[in-house]
């Protein structure tokens, strides 16, 4: 699986002399634009794992979710993680609501029936070849939720030099067509400018459990 790091760069705005014409003071400007799509192979794993249990008391249910989340964190050690590649996030406890009935009394009010607790897991790890394995091992100890999978680039920089230097020649390129078409001299470059590169890695949806 491949992921693309994007990178669009306005590069040139390029003086320009009639041909055959006396120098002026100002010569007019012809500016084009250079643009490279680099499409790079992932380094890095991102795994949003989630675990989510109810029970009738708050108590209960966060006593469940502790007990899973940590078989989760322990099984995922034992496949070869260690502990700066596993981080908990977000924790959330909710309370569940009765649902109001078809025909409700006149007394009728809705009153707390349990409670909801989820916790996430982040994954961040180099070791892509355990993707499948990290989510298998999740989900047989505990884990209902893989909120999202990224794959992408520990470090998007190594790469911007690569993108700059073709969004140049793409850039030149153009800028020297556009010459010879309007029969025209080109003088130097007057400004350059890099507009940011942005790394789009590939992204998988939500599976519940």
């Amino acid at each position: 699986m491949t992921t693309r790091a994007r990178g669009l760069f306005r590069l040139f705005a390029l003086s320009l002399a009639l041909a055959g014409a006396a120098a002026a003071e100002t010569p007019p400007l012809l500016s084009v634009r250079g643009e490279a799509v680099l499409a790079v192979s992932p380094d890095q794993v991102s795994i949003d794992l989630g675990v989510t249990t109810r029970a009738e008391t708050a108590r209960e249910a966060l006593s469940a979710n502790n007990a899973a989340m940590r078989r989760v964190i322990g099984q995922l050690r034992e496949l070869g993680l260690g502990e700066q590649e596993l981080q908990t996030r977000q924790f959330r406890i909710h309370p569940l609501w009765s649902q109001r009935p078809a025909e409700p009394g006149p007394e009728w009010q809705a009153h707390i029936v349990g409670y909801r607790v989820s916790n996430s897991l982040l994954v961040q790890t180099v070791k892509i070849a355990l993707a499948g394995d990290i989510i298998g091992t999740a989900t047989d100890a505990g884990a209902n939720q893989v909120n999202g999978i990224l794959f992408g680039l520990s470090d998007p920089r190594q790469h911007r030099g690569t993108a700059i230097a073709q969004a140049t020649a793409n850039a030149a390129a153009d800028a020297q067509a556009l010459a010879r078409a309007a029969n025209v001299k080109i003088l130097g470059i007057a400004r350059i400018t890099l507009d940011n590169a942005v790394a789009s890695p590939v992204q998988m949806q939500e599976i519940n459990f």
